[in-house]
């Protein structure tokens, strides 16, 4: 940080943040009991500003006491102790600087990192110094060396992570908690979690993707289907697609939403590396800047691209994934990362089925992410329309699950060889279910009718080759049919009127006989099926 000193030149702050420092006192004050929490992570010189580090050591010091926190008590012990550089205006600016005290651990936090990094601060010209001592590196390697150490131990040892504390609660006390699970897209993207959108070659994973951050910026329905309970701060860094794509993608969401740019999420099309210390902190220090609630990391292939080789040891991706958790612990905000598919599909799995978990290319993502979204085709998509069929399939560990049919109609290209439309709908899959089976029902009566037809056609033309009521029998080897569809065939003409059914005898036995009805009203008398005097 940059102040300007008294000569007029800019003087370097050693690293602090003042708005985390003054939002923990607020805190506390509004929630005494967060004190036991807060003082097991925190001493009073994590503080950088006087004031808050002295308010910090009284707030302790009334805890030890058994005084009850107050800020009415605070104020009169600081003014009798005489902590001149507490002002009665600094406690009710800090007081009214902070509305919940909900965040207050992520503050506390946010205090101790730039205290860790303070106090390296501090040694950073004695580091340096040692750095820059090359005969001493030669003549006395060890010694050097012991110096780094002693050094760097300090400032280990002088922070609050040096006693490692699990925070353990009794059960009656973890249920005591008010912990509650809200959701940023209900359904689809819970609050201050990790997550994974996985799909193959032209499950459209990306604009998806833009159409997820588009409906949480503005509060419109993603997909135009799942309630985005209110607009929230976001951002996507898309580092695959190239800007001319990722802005054409973008204008088509956002017409078909209808919404201003100035509403929508923050973009890039710079890649983050998120095995680097240095990319996670530049992206904590934009969330902490922007406020954002949810960042797109797409895609995890170039991002995690350091891993190499590793990325199929699931306990190498889980030691380059903890940091990514750590910085959703501390930020309260949700990553959701953008990773594909694996190529093939499982012998007992078709083509065109659903998405599974288990089909998540690479190690340590599904033991990693708390929720998910998957992306697979329902058949091959249109390429003159852009008309793509998708299976979704979404769930997480807070419960929620579901299997839908997406539709996407991007249109045909312009002069310019750009899509034109961002057309979607969404379909649970019981009403696809449904849908599928009413299809295929009626695909099976309509070829069972042309069946029954065909059998018709063919007893008719049994029929017409003979001059005299035939048996049944005798129809059924002329026209090749089972007794079964000979009676299904015969029922139906005789319904219709095209057959006429009488009595016959056959070798001296009676049974039923049958002929076309245009060659009845002939006249004349049967006799063992024929007329006497046919016409």
């Amino acid at each position: 940080m940059i102040a300007a000193s008294r000569n007029g030149h800019e003087a370097e702050l050693p690293p602090h943040n003042l708005d985390a420092e003054q939002s923990v006192i607020g805190s506390i004050l509004l929630d005494p009991a967060l004190l036991d929490n807060i003082g097991q992570r925190l001493r009073p010189d994590d503080f950088h500003a006087a004031h808050c580090r002295r308010t910090y050591q009284e707030l302790l010091a009334m805890r030890s006491a058994g005084v009850p926190i107050d800020g009415l008590i605070l104020r009169n012990r600081l003014h009798a102790d005489g902590a001149a550089n507490v002002k009665a205006s600094d406690l009710a600016d800090i007081v009214d600087s902070v509305p919940t005290a909900a965040n207050a651990l992520h503050y506390a936090d946010i205090v101790a990192r730039r205290a860790e990094q303070r106090r390296l601060w501090y040694v950073a010209p004695r580091l340096k110094e040692l750095a820059s001592d090359y005969h001493r590196v030669i003549s006395d390697y060890g010694a050097w060396r012991q110096d780094i150490d002693g050094i760097l131990g300090s400032v280990s040892a002088s922070g609050t992570t040096g006693d490692v504390d699990y925070g353990w609660l009794s059960f009656a006390e973890f249920m005591a908690q008010d912990v509650r699970q809200n959701y940023l897209v209900n359904g689809v993207v819970p609050e201050a979690q990790g997550g994974i959108v996985s799909g193959r070659f032209k499950t459209l994973k990306t604009s998806i993707a833009l159409d997820l951050f588009v409906s949480m910026a503005t509060g419109t329905a993603f997909l135009d289907r799942f309630t985005v309970p209110a607009p929230v701060p976001c951002a996507l860094m898309t580092s695959e697609s190239g800007a001319a794509s990722i802005m054409a993608i973008a204008k088509r969401i956002a017409a078909a939403k209808g919404i201003d740019y100035r509403d929508g999420p923050h973009l890039t099309t710079l890649r983050a590396k998120m095995t680097d210390p240095r990319h996670l902190e530049v992206i904590e220090r934009d969330i902490e800047r922007h406020g954002w609630r949810c960042v797109g990391i797409d895609p995890t292939y170039l991002a995690f691209a350091d891993v190499g080789e590793f990325c199929t040891n699931v306990y190498k991706m889980g030691a380059a994934l903890e940091p990514v958790t750590a910085l959703i612990q501390r930020t309260g905000c949700s990553l959701l990362l953008l990773n594909h598919s694996t190529k093939g599909r499982m012998k007992d799995v078709g083509r065109f089925d659903p998405p599974d978990l288990a089909e998540i290319s690479m190690s340590g993502w599904a033991e990693w992410m708390r929720f998910w979204l998957l992306l697979s085709q329902v058949e091959e998509w249109e390429e003159t329309t852009g008309t793509h069929s998708l299976w979704m399939r979404t769930g997480g560990s807070a419960g929620h699950a579901g299997l839908y049919q997406l539709s996407v109609i991007e249109g045909e290209h312009d002069d310019r060889g750009r899509r034109t439309e961002w057309n979607v709908s969404v379909c649970d899959v019981v009403k696809v279910a449904d849908e599928k089976e009413k299809r295929k029902s009626a695909q099976k009566a309509a070829q069972q009718e042309r069946k029954e037809q065909e059998h018709q056609r063919r007893l008719q033309d049994a029929l017409k080759t003979c001059t005299e009521f035939e048996s049944g029998r005798k129809l059924r080897e002329l026209a090749g049919l089972s007794a079964k569809d000979f009676g299904t065939a015969i029922r139906s003409l005789l319904k219709v009127g095209a057959v006429e059914q009488s009595t016959i005898e056959k070798r001296g036995q009676t049974c039923d006989g049958y002929r076309l009805k245009d060659k009845a009203g002939q006249g004349g008398t049967r006799r063992d099926g024929r007329w006497d005097n046919p016409a």
